[in-house]
């Protein structure tokens, strides 16, 4: 299954209020294809943990600074989202 697809059933799944499965299949899209950012945005979603959706967010970020809507889910949860982005940067530079 490509992850495409796996990214529309995890959509799906998550529209119909199944968190553990849209988990699954969302977290599965975004190994298959790590560069899809509707897949990380919808991870983040159905992520309870705050540091999960955090990492998922900022994996928006570092592909799309400029996603409104990670921006506003970043500060929704209280985080700065230049300070998150600057985390991300921080962590890929080689010692």
């Amino acid at each position: 299954m490509s992850g495409d697809e796996l990214r529309e059933q995890g959509v799906a799944a998550a529209k119909a209020g199944r968190k553990d499965e849209a988990r699954t299949l969302l977290a599965r899209a975004t190994q298959l294809n790590p560069r899809d950012t509707q897949a990380w945005l919808f991870l983040a979603s159905v992520t309870d943990d705050k540091k999960a959706r955090l990492l998922a967010l900022r994996k928006v970020l570092e592909l799309e600074p400029t996603n409104k809507l990670a921006i506003a889910a970043v500060k929704a949860l209280g985080v700065d989202p230049d300070k998150l982005i600057a985390t991300a940067a921080a962590d890929s530079t080689p010692p």
